[in-house]
């Protein structure tokens, strides 16, 4: 048994290569559009990384460190010991502590000292600077919450009471209770 060939449906010859030119041109042009979207996407992406290594060239020479291995260093993601908290991570690093005070009436005072400077250290500038009007105190963090006094944490370093980088203080009078 032979099977009947299928009839293929006839154009008018004029009707099909008139369909087959507009498709065509509008094709071209929706291809041309898309290339050049792409191009501009391509652009717009080489513009982006070139900015990129700009910044990390740039705070590669802020810190100090020069070449790609300082660029490297300088994009790097801040590392976390796992089971540390990130704030311990920071302060074995970091060589200074900069401590923001709240005085008694209100305002704040911003000084930078060294991480392996006593407690003491913080103590005494506050009274060479006069910031406690000639008034005894104690220092107080809000987090973690804790009442630090020269007493007893005077002869403590300043990365070991979790100060470093940086923390807030709170001048506080020692005779008045807070909740």
């Amino acid at each position: 048994p032979t099977k009947p060939e299928k009839a293929s449906p006839t154009k008018p010859e004029g009707l099909g290569a008139t369909t087959a030119k507009v498709g065509g041109g509008r094709s071209d042009k929706v291809k041309a559009k898309e290339k050049q979207e792409k191009e501009k996407e391509a652009e717009e992406r080489r513009r982006v990384k070139m900015q990129i290594e700009q910044d990390k060239a740039e705070r590669a020479a802020r810190s100090g460190k020069s070449g790609a291995k300082g660029a490297a260093e300088a994009a790097a993601p801040p590392t976390v010991v796992q089971g540390g908290s990130s704030r311990g991570a920071a302060a074995s690093k970091s060589n200074t502590a900069t401590i923001q005070l709240r005085l008694f009436g209100g305002e704040t005072v911003r000084h930078s000292f060294g991480a392996e400077e006593p407690l003491r250290s913080v103590f005494d500038f506050v009274e060479g600077e006069g910031a406690n009007r000639g008034r005894r105190f104690v220092l107080k963090q809000t987090y973690p919450k804790r009442e630090l006094s020269m007493e007893e944490h005077g002869g403590t370093t300043l990365s070991e009471l979790d100060l470093v980088p940086n923390a807030t203080l709170i001048l506080t009078d020692p005779d008045r209770k807070s909740t």
